[in-house]
């Protein structure tokens, strides 16, 4: 099965060959989800704060062993993040983000939106943010 699976990934089965089941499993085996941790965050100008991302996978991870890599998408311009790749075995990570010094205290963006993906599936996941006076 696993031979099965690597072979329709790379692209050398084809559709005609996998039974209904085999298609399941295969399209199960490249999902996953995302949740934020916490989901509101509150920071003043200039300050780092973190954002845990909490990558959940249906199928083992030696079936898929592929990285999950999280971005911050289309976010405010006064906020900054690296991209966090989480590697296979791994359910959680911290993300870094960064508030510029420039931000408008009482600035509130609710849908602050990360995306991650594992090079076959695309989730986005979003948390609330509120720019508040130290």
């Amino acid at each position: 099965m696993r031979r099965l699976l690597v072979g329709l990934l790379v692209g050398a089965a084809t559709v005609g060959s996998l039974t209904a089941c085999e298609a399941l499993v295969a399209n199960a085996a490249m999902d996953f989800t995302i949740a934020l941790e916490p989901s509101a965050v509150t920071a003043s100008p200039g300050e780092e704060f973190t954002v845990t991302i909490v990558v959940s996978r249906p199928v083992p991870i030696d079936v898929l062993p592929t990285p999950i890599v999280v971005t911050l998408h289309d976010g405010p311009d006064y906020l900054s993040a690296e991209d966090l790749e989480i590697p296979t075995g791994i359910s959680e990570d911290d993300m870094t983000f960064v508030v510029s010094q420039d931000a408008m205290i009482g600035e509130t963006e609710k849908n602050v939106k990360v995306r991650a993906t594992n090079g076959f599936r695309t989730k986005e996941a979003v948390f609330t943010l509120s720019v508040v006076e130290n």
